[in-house]
């Protein structure tokens, strides 16, 4: 068996965008569930959920690359880019070609994919990102491609 060992932290979640804000949040016994009350929720019937907010990803991403990430790819990598901070690492301190990347993504990017599919369906084309944005993989699959890990890659849905 193989041992694993946690370097670093990072998180990014409905109760803060870093391990400090979100170890306050633990502590003061916050909950992230609110109230769903913005329009595009309407449709649902539950009407509470856990929304990640006060995430700029303009503080990570460039205009063009934030747009061929779904939203979770892009929580994904500023996490990582958290954790890698915390644990010091950096490319030649190992062998990125023995990083594993293991990632839970029920869903991916699959509602990054709803104006994708409302293009195929009014004007009857679609843009290649569709599938690379909406699949479930994506997030793993996007952490991998932006730090240069080349180890196993996996999504546990």
């Amino acid at each position: 068996m193989e041992r694993v060992v946690v370097t670093g932290l990072g998180i990014i979640s409905p109760l803060g965008c870093s391990i400090a804000d979100f170890w306050q949040g633990l502590c003061a016994g916050r909950s992230g569930v609110v109230a769903l009350t913005d329009e595009s929720f309407a449709g649902l019937r539950t009407r509470i959920g856990a929304l990640v907010t006060g995430f700029d990803a303009s503080a990570h991403f460039d205009r063009k690359e934030a747009h061929r990430l779904s939203r979770s790819s892009q929580l994904a990598i500023a996490a990582t880019a958290q954790a890698l901070a915390d644990a010091q690492l950096t490319a030649e301190q190992t062998s990125f070609a023995d990083v594993a990347v293991i990632i839970g993504s029920t869903i991916g990017g699959f509602a990054a994919s709803d104006p994708h599919f409302k293009s195929f369906y009014q004007r009857g084309h679609t843009s290649p990102l569709t599938i690379p944005v909406s699949m479930n993989v994506g997030p793993a699959a996007n952490v991998s491609i932006r730090f240069g890990f080349q180890g196993p890659l996996l999504n546990v849905d």
